[in-house]
């Protein structure tokens, strides 16, 4: 069976300023607390459910930060808030429907901001579709779900071996 690929990018803005104003009314948390926030959440709501794998693979914060795809730099000083995060990663799924799942997860974990941040997930042109050959393995899963039992928290895995062609 080959899993299904698709990149996203997820992008965070914070009020900037002196470091002594973090977490105060005025500059809040920056956005290296809510990147850090988020990508805490992906890892907790999303990790252990089978055949799903996300991996954040770039991340650049900081006060001045260019970003082109694959790469990017970033400034800043100690004593300044980070304004700016960008996180590039990918997802890779059983299903199209497993996918859609997980992509509405991410977004909900985004939309929820810390104090004076915003943040978006964009998952661009980079998709590869599950195999076809994968529709048993997705019906399991689906009855995993429709028993109630978070996926996150099951016992044991499914004993499938994946080749994720890559």
């Amino acid at each position: 069976a080959r899993r299904g690929f698709s990149d996203f990018t997820l992008e965070v803005k914070g009020s900037t300023g002196h470091s002594m104003g973090i977490f105060g009314p005025d500059r809040g948390a920056g956005a290296i607390f809510e990147a850090s926030r988020i990508l805490t959440e992906f890892y907790e709501q999303l990790r252990g459910e089978p055949y799903l794998t996300f991996n954040p693979s770039v991340i650049v914060g900081g006060s001045d930060v260019q970003f082109d795809t694959d790469h990017g730099t970033a400034t800043g000083k100690s004593n300044v808030v980070p304004g700016k995060v960008v996180v590039r990663g990918d997802l890779r799924f059983i299903s199209e429907e497993q996918k859609e799942s997980a992509r509405k997860r991410m977004r909900e974990i985004v939309s929820r901001h810390l104090p004076n941040t915003e943040a978006t997930m964009t998952s661009p042109r980079n998709t590869t579709p599950a195999s076809k050959r994968n529709r048993p393995l997705a019906i399991r899963l689906r009855h995993w779900r429709s028993e109630g039992e978070p996926c996150g928290k099951m016992a044991s895995r499914p004993s499938t071996s994946l080749h994720d062609g890559s």
